[in-house]
């Protein structure tokens, strides 16, 4: 068996982060995904490989794959209209392929299993949600959960509200959708109320975060809030990547319900979001300070992060080619 071998199940944005981290700390890292795309971080594992393709559903195909592994990264996703028939089956296979190796299962997960009304949201507020899509991430824990108690997995949860920073694509709400139009001298658009406060968790720290709990006895068994930076209000927040874009005071457009419900009866994943927007129409806001304390782990100061974010996507765009 080789020391300090991980395996990042999925290749998306927050797996890639943690892989970062995980070999800044000395551990080898592969990927194991259904597609195997190119420019993942991590070694080469014995046999030459960096990364293997499999069927994370498939909970046997998963645990020969992640074979020698001490910590397994349960960092795959799928699009909301995928949740009710792949998300029980990935994390099935990845609690029985930690089981089977031995391993640790670090799980990325979201702020949706919270009620509203417990906030700022911390690990300890009640788990009451709203939506499906709510109710669907407290099954998943709870499940997460009840596996170690039971000793059959041992696991631990890391929990992100949205977030942005290099890498976060589509999947963010200042990601392409907002900054393509933004550093191409264009009017970009949002949707919510921007006077609510929101927290955003900066993608770096949520990887940093995985990394960490999975790596520490102390962190198992239990939910963190990975460290994420004071709430602003959601327009402030976007005043500071207008500013770091270079383009202060440019006019941002607004998506309203009922655009989007119009969008939604042509685009599935559109459609599922409208249950979601309460997030963006109320206050939002996270408490990190649980995870910070215990593991000396600040959040990137926001200004820093948004910086490091437009610099990202503008490299990104001129690499590309596009003005």
């Amino acid at each position: 068996m080789q020391d300090k071998l991980a395996y990042i199940v999925g290749t998306g944005p927050i797996g890639r982060h943690t892989a970062r981290e995980l070999i800044a700390r000395g551990w080898e890292v592969a990927f194991l995904s259904r597609t195997v795309r190119g420019g993942l971080p991590g070694g080469k594992l014995p046999g030459g490989q960096s990364s293997k393709p499999v069927d994370a559903r498939d909970a046997s195909a998963l645990a020969a794959a992640a074979q020698g592994a001490q910590l397994i990264v349960h960092a795959a996703n799928v699009p909301y209209q995928f949740w009710e028939r792949d998300l029980f089956p990935l994390q099935d296979a990845a609690l029985a392929a930690a089981h089977e190796q031995g391993a640790v299962l670090a799980c990325a997960d979201n702020l949706y299993s919270y009620d509203p009304a417990a906030q700022p949201f911390s690990e300890k507020s009640a788990r009451n949600p709203p939506t499906r899509k709510g109710k669907l991430r407290l099954r998943l824990l709870e499940a997460r959960l009840e596996a170690h108690a039971k000793a059959w997995a041992r696991n631990v949860s890391v929990q992100g509200s949205d977030y942005f920073g290099p890498e976060a694509d589509w999947q963010s709400y200042f990601g392409s959708r907002f900054l393509k139009p933004l550093l191409a001298g264009r009017t970009p658009s949002l949707y919510g109320n921007l006077e609510r406060l929101h927290s955003f968790t900066y993608l770096p720290d949520f990887g940093r975060a995985l990394a960490i709990a999975g790596t520490e006895e102390k962190a198992l068994g239990r939910v963190w809030i990975a460290p994420t930076a004071k709430a602003l209000g959601i327009g402030e927040t976007a005043g500071l990547f207008l500013e770091a874009a270079g383009r202060s005071g440019a006019r941002i457009g607004r998506l309203g319900r009922g655009a989007i419900g119009l969008a939604g009866l042509f685009n599935p994943l559109i459609r599922e979001l409208k249950e979601m927007l309460y997030e963006f129409e109320e206050d939002f806001v996270t408490d990190s300070g649980d995870f910070e304390r215990s593991f000396g782990l600040a959040p990137t100061p926001t200004t820093k992060a948004v910086r490091e974010t437009v610099a990202w996507f503008q490299s990104r765009l001129d690499h590309a080619g596009v003005a």
